[in-house]
């Protein structure tokens, strides 16, 4: 038996040596004292500063610096290492020891750091985000409520991040550069492919990388100016084939189908996404298009486009934002796949292919300035339309300094579109078929030297661009004299462009200057055919050979730590020829720019760029070019020669403090055209003739700003962002000269809940656009408001629901039209089930078609229409992930 008593004696006993050498030892402890500053003899406040033994190993305390730059540590005495480090600045390390009385340190200065990312990490204090030099890493448990679906749902809920109108992600308020799963730029510039079709329990974590450097990257400067955002996925779901499957079924035939297919291997990483629908959903944006189709753009370092869209051919109609069509039916897929081969070698393959067929209805009314006559028609426009896009990436790095890079890009886009229109006095039916099909192959050397970098390329473009358009009438139009009584317009243009491009560039990085000296040479030829009914005065036949020669040096001076300036010029030698005339053209041109970088996360610009833009064959015609059965072309005084003088001016700020959750952006560009290419507008009763004109004012103006704040001690956030674009353009109506001048003002402000747990959650904003236009007669307007309220929550733990409402009110000097909007959503899911299931509507108070105002106005007339847009629906649906 165990003796009770003894045993309370002795724990008696223990307590009583351990109250008795506590006071030794707390009071043999001395305090270490001092105060953190940098360079600019500014406080430091949350420098984290660590207390090691002399073994470098073991930490014995730690603490951060106040808002004073005061921290104060206790320690017994001993030899020990002080570790400070802050974000931004060079970590110190010194050796300290504490005898018998408090040590009182000097000021410590921290040195700023611009080159080296530092292991410095700062905590905010378990909100969820850790920040190691350029890369805030989110731990995502922290932010969701457990009603996330996608990954869509886990990016709006992070500090800082967010998805725009046309689906893409931002941080602070401006599109990232990259989006990477698992480290791999799988889906491009079209987010939306990511961001709704992985599942949201796939998601391990996410992390905002600045400065970011992909496996091309050979460079030794740090600031890349790369944004990137890396969505981790979890081990369960890599090394296996996993995705999911979805059915959806309802009312007037109404269907959805869409799939997703993924591996995450770690030497390659796969995605199949087929999807098909009439509901008038779309996987491809304008910017998706431009992106996919600009390979000047994509390809060239410089950022230089010189891709032009004709008068005669808009943007293909499926890219209209979808509501503004009467039915769309969309059949889509895409294929990405990125192979690591092996350290040295990474194939990347990206292929897309959409069919669409659409309808559309509008009426449309058009005032001309001269308030002699108007137009009142009724359009029906069927569109089918193939677009497709395949990309072949080889890269290949044989040592770290060096990378080459083999790439091929195919794009085909063709459309066939009918068009009725009837009107009091005709009806008339057009048909078109452009057919574009662009091919371009562009090798490039990257190279290492001595931490300075050489760069060379070569690449071929191909364009081919033709359209049949044929036009009947039951009366004569375009002041065309057909000798007969068939009202018919047959036009037949036809473009081929090949040219080839060959850059060379390198930069010298020195102490405190870096010089960037580059060449860019273009030898391209244009071939332009049209004719119309074989008459003499609609036929057109140019050639334009060029050669183009640019060579240009860019000198960046460290002004400071934080600030760097760059001044750089560049001489350009034109040679054109066209239809065996030749003329020459050289100019100078300039740019500029004030950087200064706070902190990875605090960053301001101010440029400047001096340039001159040349005519492209488009715009050279001397016969005339129908653009409709009312509206012809024709080139009145621009030429080959022109060069057209142009001045761009921006400045940017941008601040994310991720202890606070704060997020601010702002954006303002100016472009002054000294010479533009504009319209002398005829306007007759029966046609209406634009002709392209040199003029001289042509004024561009911007901005942007964004702010975003998740509070800490309530559970809201707040976003807000205003926008601001105004254009003044001269433009002539029979031959006087006039001003144009259209104006936009846009804003968007919302408060979502940020509940951990709760049986609702909410997002709840208003939007409101503007567009103003004023001719020298007319003046016209459309305001478009919106106040929504989004709610999710959960009924059940495995029921969710959604509803979505907003009041949308569409009005000019006028009309007005309000559409009342709402979308509710069930989604049935178990725990360890690979089914969901799903009850969806959308728009369910407007089941059948209804219409709202748009306002296209132009130069010299104001256009109004009442456009159809796409009926509501309500939806039974199922998903299999597996």
């Amino acid at each position: 038996m165990i003796d009770t008593s003894l045993n309370s004696n002795l724990i008696k006993k223990q307590f009583f040596c351990f109250f008795l050498f506590l006071p030794s030892f707390v009071f043999c402890q001395n305090n270490l004292e001092g105060y953190i500053k940098d360079t600019n003899n500014t406080i430091i406040t949350g420098a984290n500063i660590i207390l090691i033994k002399n073994n470098n190993i073991e930490i014995i305390t730690y603490t951060i610096s106040n808002n004073k730059g005061y921290f104060k540590l206790m320690a017994k005495t001993g030899v020990y290492i002080l570790k400070i480090s802050y974000l931004g600045y060079k970590t110190v390390s010194i050796s300290v020891e504490i005898k018998e009385s408090d040590l009182q340190l000097n000021v410590l200065t921290l040195t700023e750091n611009n080159t080296e990312l530092e292991e410095v990490i700062i905590k905010a204090e378990n909100n969820g985000i850790v920040q190691k030099g350029d890369v805030t890493q989110y731990k995502i448990d922290k932010f969701l409520n457990g009603t996330e679906e996608n990954l869509k749902d886990i990016i709006t809920k992070l500090p800082g991040l967010g998805i725009n109108e046309d689906g893409k992600i931002t941080a602070n308020g401006k599109v990232i550069d990259r989006l990477l799963i698992d480290g791999e730029n799988l889906y491009k510039t079209q987010h939306q492919l990511a961001t709704e079709n992985i599942n949201s329990e796939m998601v391990q974590d996410a992390e905002l990388i600045r400065n970011y450097k992909d496996f091309e990257s050979i460079s030794q400067n740090d600031k890349t100016g790369i944004t990137a955002l890396n969505i981790n996925i979890k081990d369960e779901f890599k090394n296996k084939f996993t995705g999911n499957i979805e059915t959806h079924l309802g009312i007037s035939n109404k269907y959805k189908i869409k799939a997703a297919l993924f591996n995450f291997n770690k030497k390659i990483k796969f995605s199949l996404i087929p999807s098909a629908n009439n509901l008038g959903e779309s996987t491809m944006s304008v910017q998706d298009y431009y992106a996919l189709t600009d390979t000047d753009a994509r390809n060239n370092s410089r950022g230089e486009s010189k891709v032009t869209f004709s008068k005669l051919n808009d943007l293909p109609r499926f890219l209209n934002e979808n509501n503004k069509v009467k039915s769309l039916r969309n059949n889509f897929i895409t294929v990405s796949s990125i192979a690591n081969i092996s350290k040295k070698t990474k194939i990347d393959f990206y292929g897309i292919f959409n069919n669409s067929k659409q309808h559309e209805f509008n009426e449309r009314e058009v005032n001309y300035s001269s308030n002699q006559f108007q137009i009142n028609e009724n359009n029906a426009i069927k569109e089918t339309n193939y677009f497709g896009v395949f990309q072949l990436k080889s890269i290949f790095k044989p040592n770290k300094d060096a990378v080459i890079t083999f790439n091929n890009h195919l794009n085909i886009d063709n459309s066939s579109k009918e068009k009725e229109i009837s009107s009091a006095s005709n009806n008339i039916r057009e048909h078109s078929k452009p057919k574009k099909t662009r091919f371009n192959s562009e090798i490039i050397y990257n190279k290492n030297i001595n931490s300075n970098i050489f760069s060379t390329s070569l690449s071929f473009n191909y364009l081919q661009n033709n359209n049949e358009h044929v036009i009947r009438s039951n009366n004569a139009f375009l002041n065309i004299d057909f000798n007969t009584n068939d009202y018919v317009a047959n036009q037949s243009v036809n473009k081929v462009l090949r040219e080839t491009n060959y850059n060379v560039n390198y930069t010298l990085y020195l102490n405190k200057v870096s010089i960037n000296v580059y060449n860019t040479t273009n030898f391209s030829n244009n071939n332009f055919t049209s004719n119309t009914n074989n008459l003499q005065d609609y036929f057109n036949d140019l050639s334009l050979n060029s050669f183009l020669a640019k060579n240009g040096v860019d000198l960046t001076i460290k002004l400071t730590k934080k600030t760097n300036y760059t001044v750089g010029t560049n001489y350009n030698y034109i040679i054109k020829n066209l239809n065996n005339f030749s003329n020459k053209k050289n100019y100078l041109g300039y740019n500029t720019s004030l950087k200064t970088v706070f902190s990875s996360n605090n960053i301001a610009q101010l440029s400047y760029n001096y340039s001159s833009a040349i005519a492209t064959i488009d715009y050279l015609t001397n016969g005339f070019l129908i653009k409709d059965y009312r509206n012809l072309i024709r080139n009145e005084n621009v030429f080959s020669s022109d060069l057209l003088p142009y001045h761009q001016i921006g400045a940017s700020h941008f601040i994310f403090k991720p202890k606070t959750k704060f997020s601010y952006i702002f954006n303002a560009s100016y472009n002054i055209k000294e010479k533009s290419i504009g319209d002398n507008i005829i306007n007759q009763e029966n046609v209406s003739i634009s002709r392209n004109k040199i003029i001289h004012q042509d004024n561009f103006f911007n901005s942007f700003i964004f702010i975003d704040k998740k509070f800490k001690k309530i559970p809201y956030s707040f976003s807000g962002s205003i926008s601001y674009n105004n254009n003044s353009k001269e433009y002539f109506q029979d031959n006087i000269a006039y001003n144009f001048r259209s104006e936009n003002i846009s804003s968007i402000i919302k408060v979502a809940s940020q509940f951990k747990k709760s049986i609702i959650h909410f997002n709840i904003g208003y939007k409101y656009s503007k567009d103003n236009f004023k001719d020298q007669t007319n003046k016209s307007f459309l305001i478009v408001s919106q106040p929504y309220l989004n709610l999710n929550g959960k009924i059940k733990k495995n029921l969710f629901w959604y509803i979505n409402s907003n009041y949308t009110v569409y009005k000019n000097q006028s009309t007005e039209r309000n559409i009342f909007n709402i979308s509710p959503r069930l989604r049935f899911t178990k725990e360890k089930s690979k089914w969901e299931f799903y009850l969806t509507g959308n728009n369910i108070l407007n089941l059948n078609n209804k219409s709202i105002i748009e306002n296209n106005s132009s130069p010299s007339f104001i256009e109004e229409k009442t456009t159809s847009i796409l009926d509501g629906y309500i939806l039974l649906g199922s998903k299999l992930k597996f």
